[in-house]
């Protein structure tokens, strides 16, 4: 049975330059993330980040050439716990030859 992946819910304020800001970090945040991540445009001022329904991060009246991605990504994985990143991420760690590292992710991951 394949495991369901988390969504992610990018609201964007419908203004100039958002889609196309909005859309790059939906494809920053899949490439970085295992999560199911779309954009929607909505009426308020606010570009709200929106994990399995929760709110997770919200900023009023932003700029798109503000938008800071750093704090996103933060955001996604201070909240998505144990956030699972793709093999290509992972395999650019320095602890992959560390067995006491693997060991404690591996327990991490699966919630032990």
């Amino acid at each position: 049975m394949k495991e369901q992946k988390a969504q992610l819910i990018i609201r964007y304020p419908g203004r100039k330059g958002f889609i196309l800001e909005t859309h790059t970090l939906q494809q920053q945040i899949m490439a970085l993330f295992d999560l199911s991540v779309r954009v929607e445009e909505h009426a308020d001022r606010t570009l709200d980040l929106i994990l399995n329904d929760a709110t997770i991060y919200s900023d009023s009246a932003p700029e798109p050439s503000a938008i800071d991605h750093d704090r996103l990504f933060r955001a996604v994985s201070e909240y998505q716990k144990p956030l699972k990143q793709n093999a290509e991420v992972t395999r650019n760690s320095d602890d992959e030859g560390d067995p006491e590292h693997r060991q404690w992710l591996n327990s991490v991951c699966s919630g032990e």
